[in-house]
Order: structure tokens, then sequence, then C-alpha cells
């Protein structure tokens, strides 16, 4: 149906995208390039998309910014492609589509269904991954002596000098906005 195949990879080989042991450059590493990898099969699907959103609703163009670590996302198509879209309308007679404000980025609402209706598709895959990597987190530091509270520094996480949490991705970032994703992803609400 969709390819998510690098999504599994990245799940499978880097979760819970973050360690315990002293900071690796090569470990850091190894998890943004299946990251990197895994952003492909967003790109692909959410391209696609966008295409399909052209060809049913008539817009002149559509496009979509992802909130993600490391780097946002920005795709666009249409615009200036007018001559490979046959049968379309007339460029005046064209729509432009109302843009949303979410959680995971700016799109709107012909994506923001589809991403919340397409069963295992790769844009909710991978923010269930993210989503997962941050319960986790939570769940390591509730055990630890003084709950939550830690300190920041570089995308690492010292409790102690004993405990440190290394995340290469930045997630941390990302812990407050993305606390409703799975409520965003059941179309529960739209911010």
């Amino acid at each position: 149906m969709f390819d998510t195949e690098k999504i599994k990879e990245f799940r499978d080989k880097c979760y819970p995208f973050f360690y315990y042991d002293e900071p690796s450059v090569e470990k850091d590493e190894e998890i943004r390039r299946y990251y990197r990898r895994a952003l492909e099969d967003v790109e692909g699907y959410l391209t696609a998309l966008l295409w399909k959103e052209l060809e049913e609703d008539g817009c002149t163009g559509a496009g979509v910014s992802l909130l993600l670590p490391l780097g946002g996302m920005h795709i666009h198509v249409g615009g200036g492609m007018d001559s490979v879209m046959e049968g379309m309308p007339p460029v005046e007679g064209r729509k432009e589509p109302d843009i949303m404000y979410t959680p995971i980025g700016r799109l709107d609402f012909f994506t923001y269904r589809a991403v919340i209706r397409d069963k295992d598709n790769p844009v909710k895959m991978l923010y269930g991954c993210l989503g997962d990597f941050l319960w986790v987190v939570h769940g390591k530091l509730a055990l630890m002596p003084d709950g939550l509270r830690g300190i920041l520094n570089g995308g690492r996480l010292r409790k102690y000098e004993d405990f440190v949490i290394n995340d290469p991705l930045n997630l941390h970032r990302y812990d407050s906005l993305w606390q409703g994703l799975d409520e965003f992803f059941r179309g529960v609400s739209i911010w």
C-alpha cells in the first residue's frame, strides 16, 4: 500500500532512539542516518498525496511543512506545472487549499484527512515512533529519584554522573508539543 520499509528499518534498528552509554559520534550518526532514510518514505507518500489533491480538488498548488527533528520537511507541488496537469481548470478558476497549523506542522485539510484516515501511512508511522520515544523517556525518568528533573545539555539529559540519556535526534525539544499525538492521529482534535 505505502512504502514504509525505511521507517520500519529505522524503528527496528534504532529504537528507542536514545542510549545511556557515553556519548558516541558513531552511534549518533547511525541513528541520524536511519532517520534520514525513514524521511524518504514520508516524502514519497506526501508528494503523491499532494499531486492527488491537485488532481481531485483542482488547486493551483498544494504543500505541507512538517515539524521534524533535525530540521523540517517542506514539500510543494503545482504552481508553474500547469502544462503537465491536463484537464485542469484554468489558473484563474482554481482555488488554494486552506492551511491548518497542527502539532506536526502546516498542512491543508485534504492532507490532514488523508494522514489520519490512511492506515499504516508513513507520516502516522514515523510520528508514532517518535512519540513512543518520548513516552519511554518519561517512564525511565519517572523511576529515578527526583522524578523528571534533570539537566538538559546539547541533546543529553543528565540526572546524575552515572545516568545520562543521549538524544541524537533532539526529540526532547518536541516533548510538550507532541503530548497529544495519539489524539491528533485519531482525529479527535483539530488545532
